[in-house]
């Protein structure tokens, strides 16, 4: 499916029928933290078609984690290398540590 043409209300009424259809919208929804939260909220896979802006937004970024585990790998890379938003993940889905390279690091979380 092609970029789909709509404003914000029909957005937001597309993400509540089906939350993927976030990967369809226009960029500035994908941008839009209202539009991507509830696309997360409702499917957390959804959040690895939100803007980079947003997939380094520490907040979305933990609903989607608490979620789905998997989607540690859409976490943007300023989230990644910060230790205290992979405590707070860590915390949030234990299964994230699949995902953290640093050894160290790792057994830290591990250890809490």
């Amino acid at each position: 499916m092609g970029k789909l043409n709509v404003d914000k209300a029909k957005a937001i009424e597309l993400v509540k029928k089906d939350a993927y259809v976030l990967e369809d919208l226009p960029d500035e929804f994908k941008n839009d933290y209202e539009v991507v939260r509830l696309a997360v909220s409702l499917k957390p896979y959804s959040f690895g078609s939100a803007s980079e802006m947003l997939r380094n937004n520490a907040e979305l970024a933990i609903m989607a984690i608490s979620g789905n585990h998997n989607t540690m790998r859409y976490v943007g890379r300023q989230l990644q290398n910060n230790i205290g938003f992979l405590k707070d993940a860590y915390v949030a889905n234990k299964k994230i540590a699949d995902f953290i390279q640093d050894r160290q690091l790792k057994n830290q979380l591990e250890r809490r």
